[in-house]
Order: C-alpha cells, then sequence, then structure tokens
C-alpha cells in the first residue's frame, strides 16, 4: 500500500487566543524535528508525510484567535516551511 503524500491535521478552536500559540510552539517543534523518535520513545515525525498542512478552524471566536494564527510565520505564503504549512479558516 503506497503511503499518503500529504496530510493535514484539523485544530477547532475557540476563544483560544491564551492557549494556540503554545499549543502551536509544540505542533510546529515536533512536525520539524522528522526525527525518527520523539519523546519517550514514540514515533517520530519522520513517519509522516513529506507535505502537512495545519489547519485551524475558528468557529466564531470574539478573543482574537484567528488573528493570531494568521500572522505566524507557517502561515505566510510563498515561504518554505519544510513542507509544514498552516491555513485558518474562520466560520461564524
Amino acid at each position: 500500500m503506497p503511503s499518503p503524500e500529504s496530510l493535514t491535521v484539523v485544530l477547532p478552536a475557540y476563544n483560544e487566543a491564551d492557549r494556540i500559540g503554545p499549543a502551536l510552539d509544540e505542533l510546529f517543534g515536533y512536525l520539524r524535528r522528522r526525527g525518527e523518535r520523539a519523546r519517550e520513545g514514540a514515533p517520530g515525525s519522520a513517519e509522516l508525510p513529506g507535505r502537512i498542512e495545519v489547519l485551524v478552524v475558528d468557529d466564531g471566536s470574539s478573543d482574537g484567535t484567528a488573528a493570531l494564527v494568521a500572522a505566524r510565520p507557517e502561515a505566510m505564503e510563498g515561504t518554505d516551511r519544510g513542507g509544514v504549512s498552516l491555513r485558518v479558516m474562520t466560520v461564524p
């Protein structure tokens, strides 16, 4: 069975401005390491597809969650982030 070429990680968010930054820092740190092993012997991100998109779905937050996500470097188009990208979708 062929391995997938890409992976999308979907993170729902509602008024997460205080927590979304540290959560994304941790997630992108793991994804960028591309090691064989993660903490405590868990499988590393080297086992994941080469293209990974993190999609934050902001469900009508009133605290600026979507703006914080959109301002992150991983969300900037046209920059190579080692196959890892970030996108925010806002729903009312």
